[in-house]
């Protein structure tokens, strides 16, 4: 049965959109293709495009997947956005 979306509020949705900003920047920086760090976390290549627009919100288990795809071996690595120079 699918899911029904719910209602976020607008702080909520910001914080979305920050973290997929976050994880963008952290490809980029990285060199990674969308598809090569959907293999790396062992996601879908539209996972990947889904949470670095914003448009999901992913779940914490994806997020520590995405951060371990990167080498960070502390979720603080990725949330960290003063030390991305790209």
């Amino acid at each position: 049965m699918p899911r029904v979306p719910k209602q976020l509020d607008s702080e909520t949705l910001t914080v979305i959109a920050q973290l997929g900003t976050l994880i963008k920047l952290h490809r980029i920086k990285q060199r990674m293709t969308q598809q090569e760090l959907a293999e790396r976390a062992k996601l879908t290549a539209d996972q990947i495009v889904r949470y670095e627009s914003g448009a999901v919100d992913p779940p914490l288990s994806s997020i520590i997947k995405i951060a371990r795809a990167m080498g960070y071996t502390r979720l603080k690595q990725l949330l960290e956005h003063e030390a991305i120079e790209v």
